[in-house]
């Protein structure tokens, strides 16, 4: 059942990607549109819609076919204008202006297949109106693929702003090579439409298929680095189209230094999941289970994140779980948010390879002690503070901020993790999602105004009441009753726990109007981040050596211990059992692989 699905959504990708209303949707939301669409099945001349009836749902034809008619002729029957055939769609004019159908569709074969998108799916909670996605320029939607490259997107908003126009757009026929093994490599592909095999040859000339790549997966960044011989071949698998950057034109901007290519050679290092070895069970979660591995190559511990994939589709997660993978790779590192090395797959599970905090959650240190001295608060929340000023910076808004989202490193420091409700946001562009915490929630995510990077300071504000407070700042016995107190801002700090300065550092972040807020700021003062470091509560603080992580830390966790038997699992057993790591391939296929994983 589980592989039909993960079938459906790979066929409702392909189709949506021949759509023009859809060419400006980013493969994040393509896949949330695939996986949250229906598909319906209908018997010969069952009406699919009717006309003059207001239309919800936009309509693609996957099998059989449909009639479609207009009025009536004059023997008084249904006057036929057209015919549809697999991937022919209608109904648009639902999606974007909730107009009446102009036109009766019928199913002319039993047995008809429609994939049905409803106008829900394109309103203030989930991905936002139709008509501002495709208002979206062609810059916009450049900048979201330069963005889908993890190298590219480490760079300063600034500098991959310079990459947009120098993109090229190439076609290729199925069956045609982009580029075979030994070849010269001078430019970066990205997949915009249609599906590429990668091979390699062995010694004895043999070709062994090692991946398998579709919309928004690139290939041959290494060419990017220096123009060196091809390591694979890469061919048409369908009728492709991808847009290419050149080595030449990378160079002359001068961003080969901005870039990390450790990141690159690591994800190679760790690609061989034969070499890990399972040393504990970290936790359990709602979709998986954490692990804590040895590379036997690096000889570095790792937390292991397996998610169930019958579990996430359950949920209807799968684009968040994507989303998140994503955006992690995405990220330049930076010591207070969470670095993921490599992704796998098998038949029945998704695998984060991520970096190892192993102080836990910050929540359950503060469930222990009730609330921090301030010192130690403001130390949290330095760490909170800079990791929030990087997903900006790489215009990402983190919208889930809590306790529960920070880990503690070996060291004492704090780790940002879980991008599963972060978005990456264009500049002015808003985002209208209900998610997060209800008692983090920010007043313009409560009254549905659509919401920005001023979201995450409130959750900041948020954040450091908890910390010093022992509680959050609204409290209720009820959502909404929370959520008046949030629209009112009603609440107040006690002098006997919260300094003075800590106090007009909360009041600046809890402010109802999203441009009132320290951190976004409208006017020429306006210096983002910066301005909430500079506040007076930080005074005599310094980020310099809180970055390089040079200040001690008041909380050092405890080594943790194992639980399987008090020692390594010899056997690797466990991690067996467990995680069907046998089956673990990174090419997607009809056997349950997930595209784009």
């Amino acid at each position: 059942m589980e592989y039909t699905r993960q079938a459906n959504i790979k066929t409702n990708m392909r189709l949506l990607s021949t759509i023009p209303i859809f060419n400006k949707l980013t493969i994040a939301e393509r896949l949330q549109v695939a996986d949250l669409s229906v598909t319906r099945s209908f018997q010969r001349n069952e009406i699919i819609v009717r006309e003059g009836e207001v239309g919800e749902t936009f309509y693609i034809l996957r099998q059989g076919g449909a009639i479609v008619t207009r009025g009536t002729n004059s023997f008084g029957l249904p006057q036929r204008i057209d015919y549809k055939y697999p991937g022919d769609y209608f109904g648009e004019a639902a999606l974007l202006e909730g107009l009446p159908r102009n036109a009766t569709v019928a199913a002319a074969q039993p047995g008809t297949e429609a994939l049905c998108i409803e106008k829900a799916l394109f309103n203030d909670r989930l991905l936002g109106p139709l008509s501002e996605i495709m208002g979206r320029s062609e810059s916009t939607i450049q900048q979201h693929v330069v963005v889908s490259v993890p190298l590219l997107a480490q760079l300063t908003a600034e500098r991959r702003d310079a990459l947009v126009g120098r993109l090229r757009i190439e076609t290729f026929d199925q069956g045609r090579f982009v580029f075979e093994q030994g070849a010269l490599g001078d430019r970066l592909y990205i997949i915009k439409a249609g599906e590429v095999v990668v091979t390699e040859r062995n010694e004895r000339g043999e070709q062994r298929q090692i991946d398998h790549l579709s919309v928004g997966q690139c290939f041959g960044e290494r060419a990017l680095l220096k123009e060196e011989p091809r390591m694979a071949s890469v061919r048409a698998a369908t009728k492709l189209e991808c847009y290419s950057l050149s080595y030449r034109d990378f160079a002359e901007l001068g961003l080969a230094h901005d870039v990390d290519w450790s990141r690159r050679w690591d994800m190679e290092d760790t690609r061989d999941v034969s070499q890990l070895r399972v040393l504990s069970v970290l936790g359990a979660g709602a979709f998986g289970t954490a692990w804590l591995v040895k590379h036997q190559k690096t000889d570095r511990q790792y937390a292991l994140k397996a998610l169930e994939k019958r579990t996430v589709m359950r949920q209807n997660w799968t684009y968040v779980v994507v989303r998140e993978k994503e955006l992690l790779q995405s990220l330049e590192p930076h010591p207070f948010v969470i670095t993921i090395h490599n992704a796998f797959q098998s038949p029945t599970h998704l695998f984060m390879l991520m970096e190892l905090a192993p102080g836990g959650e910050l929540f359950q240190l503060l469930e222990t002690v009730e609330r921090f001295p301030p010192e130690q608060a403001r130390f949290f929340v330095g760490c909170v503070v800079l990791a929030i000023g990087h997903l900006h910076r790489h215009d990402i808004v983190f919208r889930d901020l809590k306790a529960e989202n920070l880990l503690i490193s070996g060291t004492g420091y704090l780790k940002l993790i879980d991008m599963g409700f972060a978005k990456r946001l264009a500049k002015g562009e808003k985002a209208y999602t209900l998610c997060g915490t209800p008692y983090y929630l920010a007043p313009e995510m409560i009254l549905h105004q659509g919401h920005g990077f001023a979201l995450d300071w409130w959750t900041v504000g948020v954040l450091t009441y908890e910390m010093i407070g022992g509680g959050p700042p609204f409290t209720g016995n009820s959502e909404m009753e929370v959520y008046g107190k949030v629209t009112r801002l009603n609440y107040s700090c006690s002098p006997s726990h919260f300094p003075e300065h800590s106090i007009s550092f909360i009041s600046q972040l809890l402010k109802k109007e999203p441009e009132m807020r320290l951190g976004s700021l409208v006017g020429k003062q306006r210096n983002g981040v910066n301005d909430v470091m500079a506040h007076e509560w930080f005074h005599g603080f310094s980020w310099d050596d809180l970055v390089g992580q040079r200040l001690r830390a008041s909380y050092i966790p405890p080594p943790r211990t194992y639980k399987c038997g008090g020692s390594p699992d010899p056997s690797n057993r466990i991690l067996r059992e467990n995680l069907n790591l046998e089956d673990v391939c990174n090419s997607p296929s009809d056997c349950g692989y997930w595209v784009g994983w």
